[in-house]
């Protein structure tokens, strides 16, 4: 046993003498940090809720380290956890390690998994379990492991999982490490792409980086195409959501983009005609959200574009494309035409600055050309004309209204079909109505700049009071509608009491109403219009009470 020590003591001296002979040599097997998330910046960074089947929140009520940390609870599904998209962190053949802590939110004992998702070229997706340990509400456990990276990788999803459904969970101190050294580290983030302008797909030669979404499947094939001999075929769904799917890692946010994509199916077993959607699915403020770009109604056995336009809010990440046929309502089962196989080719999304900027290079070649004849020219300028109208038409579709800053009239509409077609969200929301009082008054006697300052404080006092925990629409004139995760009323009136105190030449108050799901009223799948009807009539209530100390000002409402 000493002569075995002692060697051991003559190999550690040795090894250390050596490393001391090559200080600017790093092993190869050396862990390099490339992500960690200790949630205390009261930020979900780019974590979210998978599939949408839980809720997330930072907590501060228990912690591995630190002050917070990320509480998982209402999970519907043995899946639904927290994930993260790793797409971006790593690349093929690199092996990396993660390791976490994970608590109960009781003193319940169950397991909680750590895993992987992940696609690869052919389209086929693979889940696996990373680690997996027994937690209750005592002490932090560790998941750890380590996976090496496939050849033909597109995508790669890391999320925790428990089997009993029932289980809220925390974790906290989540670190990514690959193995390699420190120049491996600085050559990848030197390779980063900068943010494009413009996306093409036409399938002519593979997948393009195009996933399945579920369990559906994608390939190439060669007996149809748009434009050329191929394009991508979608198959094996099993519900309606499920299609081809892209991850665009470079899109900038608060920027407008131009989607279209052709879209095509046949088959005797279908209806005549169907109803595409083009969709992108991001995540914001810790939740997955999905914004319809465009719909269109279809004409089996041919090729039909749909285009769309979108701007992606500030703080949107991790963004995926996807095509799908029309949505359907919670609890109905899809038909044959809900889950119909079809294709897509010539896929496009482009800035649309760089599309205005072509738009006007087109237009002065076409001045140039025709420069000899006046009757050309004319027509080459009523051309021009028409073009610069669609171009601001499809500027100012964008989500936000530029004077207030909240989300416009098309947007809110937009949210108004979401929620009607899946109602239960509807449960979970505070729904407040609100207007600025006797703002003809205001025009009338101070003018419509000093109408046009009241609407832009009145969104100014939603816009804060309701925060990252809803959104504000702008749909009226001096006409707003708040929804939100957390009852915004008193927000609400503390920021109007201090507003009020900055008199800006003017008198300046607003009436709102809040209302909420009641399941003593409201179904189990409760009429969103139902909700805000009771918004609107309490906003006329507090009108009504105001109404009765600043009756002059009315007078010219009414």
């Amino acid at each position: 046993m000493k002569c075995i020590k002692l060697l051991s003591a003559f190999l550690t001296v040795s090894f250390g003498f050596l490393s001391l002979l090559s200080l600017n040599a790093v092993s190869a097997n050396e862990k390099i940090l490339i992500l960690q998330s200790g949630f205390e910046e009261d930020s979900f960074g780019n974590w979210s809720a998978m599939g949408n089947k839980c809720k997330l929140s930072i907590s501060d009520k228990c912690s591995q380290s630190g002050s917070s940390s990320l509480l998982t609870e209402e999970r519907t599904a043995s899946w639904s956890g927290p994930a993260i998209n790793l797409t971006k962190n790593i690349v093929p053949r690199e092996t990396f390690y993660v390791k976490a802590y994970s608590i109960n939110a009781s003193k319940v004992h169950t397991n909680v998994l750590m895993s992987l998702k992940y696609s690869n070229a052919d389209g086929d997706v693979t889940y696996i379990t990373l680690s997996e340990t027994e937690i209750n509400g005592d002490v932090w456990n560790p998941l750890e492991g380590e996976f090496e990276i496939p050849e033909d990788f597109l995508d790669l999803t890391l999320y925790f999982e428990s089997p009993d459904i029932e289980t809220n969970f925390y974790i906290d101190d989540v670190q990514i490490y690959k193995y390699g050294s420190a120049s491996d580290l600085l050559t990848t983030s030197s390779a980063e792409k900068l943010s494009p302008e413009e996306y093409s797909f036409n399938f002519e030669k593979s997948l393009d980086g195009w996933i399945p979404r579920g369990e559906s499947s994608v390939e190439i094939s060669n007996q149809f195409g748009y434009s050329g001999s191929c394009s991508l075929y979608s198959s094996k769904r099993t519900n309606f959501w499920e299609g081809p799917a892209v991850r665009l890692d470079d899109i900038l946010v608060d920027k407008n983009y131009i989607y279209s994509a052709y879209v095509m199916y046949n088959g005797k077993q279908y209806e005549e005609n169907h109803d595409f959607l083009i969709e992108l699915q991001y995540n914001y403020n810790g939740e997955e959200i999905y914004s319809v770009v465009a719909k269109k109604n279809l004409q089996k056995g041919t090729w039909s574009n749909i285009t769309g336009d979108f701007t992606l809010p500030e703080g949107a990440s991790n963004v995926y494309f996807y095509i799908q046929t029309d949505n359907i309502e919670e609890g109905i089962e899809p038909d044959t035409d809900d889950l119909m196989s079809f294709y897509v080719d010539n896929i496009s999304i482009l800035d649309s600055t760089v599309l205005n900027q072509r738009k006007t290079i087109k237009m002065l070649l076409k001045c140039t050309a025709v420069a000899v004849t006046a009757v050309l020219l004319g027509i080459t300028a009523v051309l021009a004309v028409r073009k610069s109208r669609a171009t601001k038409k499809a500027v100012l579709s964008a989500s936000l209204d530029m004077m207030t800053k909240a989300y416009n009239r098309n947007a809110y509409e937009e949210y108004i079909a979401e929620l009607e077609s899946f109602p239960k969200k509807c449960r979970k929301l505070y729904i407040t109505a609100c207007d600025v009082n006797f703002l003809k008054y205001i025009n009338d006697k101070y003018g419509h700049e000093s109408g046009d300052s009241a609407i832009k404080r009145c969104a100014s006092v939603l816009l804060k009071a309701v925060g990252k925990n809803g959104r504000v629409f702008r749909t009226g004139g001096d006409e707003f509608m708040c929804f939100s995760r957390n009852d915004p009323t008193q927000n609400i009136k503390s920021g109007l009491a201090l507003e009020s105190k900055n008199y800006e030449g003017y008198p300046f108050s607003i009436a709102f109403g809040t209302s909420h799901y009641d399941k003593n009223i409201d179904s189990e799948n409760p009429d969103i219009k139902t909700i805000i009807a009771r918004s609107d009539k309490e906003m006329y209530i507090n009108k009504q009470e105001i109404k009765k100390n600043f009756n002059e000002f009315f007078k010219t409402d009414e």
